[in-house]
């Protein structure tokens, strides 16, 4: 007969798992901070996800009521964590409550890959036609913290169908997008604006091909000390190589 685990030592190996996937995140910024998901917690061990529990504490769930457009949670995808997989046939994303009410800025964080399609969402937060990634096969197009919206088109320095990290910020006359830490696009002629319907996986008609782990967004523009906690706790936790931030956002 083979020896099973009881009830108490697998429910022990859950809250292990679950703190050294965390670890670090002690060392993120709190304050201002809107919206955490996290793969690891807040979703079920596998398959359809109805709910991700946001970790922030303000309870900024993301949901999908119809069970044919739920991403699904899949093991072992970046640095032995789980992620959950959105496919566009299937029309999979979230819904959000108006996570960014009243905000005067913000800080969007993601660790993200795409498959190939040509085309591909992210999410809405803006208030212009949400995030495309990529519009075209060299261009990020994203309205988050804006009213109109904004694209880097130059040709990425990382292949966007590897797991990365993914950050758009913008506030009063500022505006910018980074990858695995790397600046690719500024702006200083901003004007802040957020939707009050934000989605995940959807860029407002364009919906997103591939994998989230995790989202973390802040009402406000990081100083780079902080951004610097955030980026840190992301490389160690996904084995993900990130440049130091820069001192200026320009």
């Amino acid at each position: 007969m083979k020896p099973s685990l009881s009830i108490a030592a697998l429910s022990l190996l859950c809250l292990v798992f679950a703190a050294c996937s965390s670890k670090n995140s002690a060392g993120l910024p709190k304050s201002g901070l809107r919206l955490w998901l996290v793969s690891t917690q807040g979703v079920p061990a596998s398959g359809p996800v109805e709910s991700w529990a946001d970790q922030s504490g303000r309870h900024n769930d993301a949901t999908q009521a119809n069970e044919q457009n739920r991403p699904k949670l899949v093991t072992n995808q970046v640095n032995g964590l789980p992620a959950l997989h959105f496919t566009q046939q299937e029309r999979d994303h979230f819904d959000l409550p108006d996570v960014m009410r009243g905000a005067e800025g913000g800080d969007a964080f993601a660790v993200v890959r795409r498959t190939a399609a040509p085309i591909s969402g992210l999410w809405w937060f803006g208030d212009a036609d949400g995030c495309r990634y990529p519009e075209a096969e060299n261009g990020i197009r994203d309205d988050f913290a804006s009213t109109t919206p904004k694209m880097f088109t130059g040709n990425p320095h990382l292949p966007l169908t590897d797991f990365h990290l993914y950050e758009v910020a913008g506030g009063k006359n500022v505006w910018f997008q980074n990858l695995n830490g790397r600046q690719v696009a500024y702006r200083s002629d901003n004007t802040v604006g957020f939707c009050s319907k934000p989605l995940l996986g959807d860029g407002n008609g364009s919906l997103l091909d591939g994998d989230l782990a995790e989202v973390i967004i802040y009402d406000r523009v990081l100083t780079p000390a902080e951004r610097r906690s955030v980026t840190t706790y992301i490389s160690q936790k996904y084995g993900l190589s990130i440049a130091e931030p820069a001192a200026s956002t320009k």
